[in-house]
């Protein structure tokens, strides 16, 4: 489902399907980290549910895929940290998304 869902959103950025699968795999091993006890992929998952009643927009969408994608039990700032990474990956030259 969530694999689905994040190539169906990036689809309407980006044609570069090599580069979507590239950002799919790489949040995958992120979020299913053995060491993450709660922000797993099962917590995106959670998320989409709870929020399945209301209109998700692509800026939302993407903020719940990468929300935590820096995760160090040991940091606080893994929301900052988590931030500064999606704005890179999603301005790479396949993708630059502007959602302004």
């Amino acid at each position: 489902m969530l694999k689905n869902k994040f190539h169906t959103l990036c689809q309407n950025f980006t044609k570069d399907n090599k580069y979507i699968e590239i950002l799919w795999n790489e949040l995958f091993i992120f979020y299913s980290n053995k060491s993450r006890h709660y922000h797993t992929l099962s917590h995106l998952e959670t998320i989409y549910h709870q929020l399945k009643p209301f209109q998700l927009t692509p800026a939302i969408e993407f903020t719940i895929f990468y929300h935590d994608v820096v995760y160090d039990t040991k940091e606080r700032d893994n929301e900052e940290k988590s931030t500064l990474f999606t704005k890179k990956r999603l301005k790479q030259p396949s993708v630059i998304l502007n959602m302004n």
